[in-house]
């Protein structure tokens, strides 16, 4: 199925040429967000439109990225117009959903033009469901001056790293640590102690049930972030992991930053340091807020980035054991606040109290 349904896609791109990625460009160069609202629908279908935006809005402000099902549990997103090759770019998947459906990557290809991120959903247990998720897609090149933030990420593959960026322009690296444990460096994406946001996905390539959270992060030397990385199968259990993790501190998780859109973005980490908390329409560090709901559940409040609705939220589980957080529903404007609702579970998807890293990005 997975051979046939490729086929199918390059077959109808016979004509079209892939372009290389740019090599010289800047952090965020291509980038996409999504919700996918619609993941039981089996024919193509613009994805919410009030919930989603992408680069390729400069030059073509009338398209918009589609969804698919192929089958139980699994989409294909569509991102008009950003095909690159031979780098891929790296995707974020959160589920949205208040029963403990977790989501990963199965895979991202361009063809015609454009470029493919296929994801499968699951229920506790490991059993494929349908699932609403948001969806972040990114690709970036080129090095940042200093006092513009910070960007990188690096994606590990089944044995090796496949891709990794950083704005500094100096190397990632990635060094296993014990079954299912992962260290990742970022040299020079710090600053002023541990600060920004890290964010993790699983990936893998048989779409077999997988989660990766962040076990531990800090910071090394005067500004490098190590991340520890810790990925698990549907029974709780660690196991090698394919995923991607990625790091950003004062500029959207994707990227762009200041006078170059988006301004709209916050970011924090419960659990973390002043410096992990910023949001820079509101003023800088310490401004976002989270209140507990219920056990397991989160109201994480976003002064100043409610206006505009093309936005997009990831949520990461951080801390030791399997437990992994999601979105329990669709994130919320209100005036000029805007506002997530994360819920955290253990294994069996029975809501946890759990610490978390949340990203929030606006196109404004």
């Amino acid at each position: 199925m997975r051979l046939r349904l490729f086929l199918t896609l390059v077959l109808a791109a016979a004509a079209t040429f892939l372009v290389p990625a740019a090599a010289q460009a800047v952090p965020g160069d291509k980038w996409a967000t999504v919700f996918v609202d619609k993941p039981s629908v089996t024919t193509w279908t613009v994805a919410s439109t009030a919930k989603q935006w992408g680069s390729w809005k400069n030059s073509y402000p009338s398209l918009w990225a589609d969804t698919m099902k192929v089958n139980t549990g699994r989409v294909f997103v569509r991102l008009p117009k950003v095909q690159s090759y031979p780098l891929q770019g790296v995707a974020h998947v959160t589920a949205v959903s208040a029963t403990g459906n977790y989501c990963e990557v199965f895979r991202i290809f361009p063809s015609g033009g454009n470029q493919y991120v296929d994801v499968t959903c699951f229920r506790p247990g490991g059993a494929l469901a349908d699932t609403q998720f948001s969806l972040l897609w990114t690709l970036g090149s080129g090095v940042l001056a200093a006092g513009q933030g910070s960007q990188a990420y690096l994606e590990r593959d089944i044995s090796t790293v496949a891709q990794t960026y950083n704005s500094t322009g100096v190397a990632n690296t990635l060094a296993t640590v014990s079954t299912g444990v992962y260290r990742a460096t970022f040299p020079g994406v710090a600053a002023g102690g541990l600060s920004g946001n890290v964010q993790v996905s699983a990936y893998h390539h048989l779409g077999a049930p997988r989660r990766c959270k962040l076990a531990t992060w800090a910071l090394t030397g005067a500004a490098d972030i190590t991340a520890d990385i810790a990925c698990f199968d549907q029974n709780g259990a660690p196991i090698a992991g394919e995923f991607v993790v990625s790091c950003h501190r004062e500029r959207a998780s994707y990227g762009l930053r200041g006078g170059v859109l988006p301004r709209s973005f916050g970011y924090l980490t419960t659990g973390g340091p002043f410096n992990t908390n910023y949001n820079y329409k509101a003023g800088g560090w310490g401004v976002n807020t989270v209140a507990v709901t219920s056990p397991g559940r989160y109201l994480v409040t976003y002064p100043q980035l409610g206006m505009g609705g093309e936005t997009n939220v990831q949520v990461t589980a951080t801390g030791p054991g399997s437990g992994y957080c999601s979105l329990a529903a669709l994130w919320i404007h209100s005036g000029t606040t805007a506002t997530a609702d994360v819920k955290c579970f253990d294994n069996a998807g029975v809501a946890t109290a759990q610490d978390f890293s949340a990203t929030f990005d606006g196109k404004y």
